[in-house]
């Protein structure tokens, strides 16, 4: 009677036990899966917040690019302006010189 009564005692026992096991094995799948999901959501996310962060980037690098453009031609300009002030100056003080030397002179009195 004990082989039959310790086989009853252990099918008694196994059940509840192997049903407890595939429980808590059945909770800790569905964590599994719901912190998979939530953390390929936040790749997704994450991912998406990096395209648009370069799109940003690309768009200030474009703007400064033009701004570092503009001032370059900017200092062309200026130093062109400046080249063709002193050849005006040049000239019109050779010019100047030019108009002087032909003018009459007159002689001065002497004191």
């Amino acid at each position: 009677m004990t082989g039959k009564n310790g086989l009853q005692r252990f099918v008694n026992g196994a059940a509840p036990a192997l049903i407890k096991h595939v429980l808590g094995l059945l909770g800790v799948l569905g964590a599994v899966i719901i912190s998979g999901t939530l953390l390929y959501a936040e790749m997704r996310t994450n991912i998406k917040n990096t395209d648009d962060n370069r799109t940003r980037v690309e768009a200030i690098e474009k703007s400064i690019n033009e701004v570092t453009t503009q001032q370059k031609l900017l200092i062309q300009r200026s130093d062109m302006e400046k080249e063709a002030n002193r050849e005006f100056r040049n000239k019109t003080s050779d010019t100047l010189d030019k108009i002087l030397d032909r003018l009459p002179r007159r002689e001065r009195p002497v004191r």
